[in-house]
């Protein structure tokens, strides 16, 4: 789930290959966390949270200039 989430958040801002790439370095990076329920949760609000931040930028930069 966390790998899905992370590949279309990623996909939003790239093409599929580097998408997929840096879901599976991502994924990777995390993996010993995963058993712990609740840092799964932190990993996809981070997630969202980051995804939002770079949306609000790139909005940003569009309607400023």
């Amino acid at each position: 789930m966390i790998a899905l989430a992370t590949f279309v958040c990623c996909r939003v801002t790239t093409a599929p290959l580097p998408a997929a790439f840096a879901a599976i370095l991502a994924c990777s990076a995390a993996s010993p966390g995963f058993s712990a329920r609740p840092q799964l949760f932190s990993y996809f609000f981070a997630l969202v949270v980051t995804t939002a931040r770079l949306a609000t930028a790139r909005m940003a930069r569009h309607v400023g200039g």
